[in-house]
């Protein structure tokens, strides 16, 4: 048998003297500590070196079309730039997405705080080799200041000849785009697509300029009529992307998806995991569409 030799009797003097100290203690620890939490924070979600990270296979989509994932730099921190291009590329990203507006209202008034220099600012910082994505939401296009540029993509409702645009800019070497905005008839651009004028059509699902909008499910039929049209394009879904109307666009016929606030949320610290699914989105949707085509044709 058992006997106690001391019974404990509650001292509600020493638990509120106990409360105070742990109080104190907290209150001169946590500035210190904050630091170093954050710090640990920012180790776990840093990248992991690209030669040490497995990545999914980037097979072909159906029909040949390359899969393409554009982070746009809109939506970066624009004091860090280049390393905010840098670390999308480490991420998996397929191009660079720059977007150039000048406010004009042919462009919808739309404006960033990007340009030529910025093009070829990065130009300089990321070498020959990084795809630079240019889209020049601007009323008078200057192609030979965006010679850095991989590809330039005009807005179509600000060029008043599209044709001698979309000539000028494969004269300087360069991809030719053109960009529609939601309220522009897919059927505007045929005579560009009929005339094998274009590398790629991008399609905007929310008004240009301005980042986080909502995804008009509307422009889907946009990309259905120019996929039909022109088979072998490049076709780019733009605004409001992120894992689910990504899916959509694909099945839709885009292969090329652009998405600025989901790749770079939280100080861009999702920038991996957010490439890696509209990777996957991309895949997913294209096999559906596929899949929906043959059953269509049988």
């Amino acid at each position: 048998m058992v006997r106690p030799k001391t019974r404990l009797e509650p001292r509600p003097y020493q638990s509120a003297a106990f409360d105070r100290l742990d109080r104190r203690v907290r209150s001169r620890l946590a500035p210190a500590v904050a630091p170093i939490s954050r710090a640990c924070a920012d180790l776990a979600a840093a990248e992991v070196p690209a030669d040490d990270r497995p990545r999914p296979p980037r097979k072909d989509l159906p029909g040949g079309l390359r899969p393409v994932v554009a982070p746009s730099l809109l939506a970066a921190d624009p004091a860090n730039l280049a390393d905010a291009a840098r670390a999308a590329l480490s991420a998996g990203a397929t191009w660079l997405h720059v977007d150039v507006f000048d406010g004009s209202k042919a462009c919808g008034g739309a404006l960033s705080n990007m340009g030529p220099g910025t093009v070829s600012a990065l130009r300089a910082a990321l070498g020959p080799d990084a795809f630079l994505d240019v889209h020049a939401g601007v009323r008078h296009l200057d192609v030979e200041a965006y010679r850095d540029a991989s590809q330039l993509t005009f807005q179509f409702e600000a060029v008043d000849e599209p044709v001698a645009a979309c000539k000028q800019i494969r004269a300087l070497g360069l991809r030719a785009g053109v960009c529609v905005a939601p309220s522009t008839p897919a059927d505007a651009l045929d005579p560009l697509l009929d005339a094998g004028l274009v590398d790629l059509v991008d399609v905007l699902f929310v008004e240009p300029g301005r980042g986080g909008q909502d995804f008009n499910e509307d422009c889907l039929e946009k990309l259905r009529h120019v996929r039909a049209r022109a088979p072998g394009v490049d076709l780019m879904a733009d605004g409001g992307i992120h894992e689910t109307t990504a899916y959509l666009a694909a099945a839709a016929g885009a292969n090329v998806l652009v998405a600025g606030t989901f790749c770079f949320r939280d100080r861009g610290r999702h920038l991996e995991a957010a490439v890696d699914a509209l990777h996957a989105a991309l895949a997913e949707g294209a096999g559906h569409a596929h899949v929906d085509q043959q059953r269509n044709i049988m």
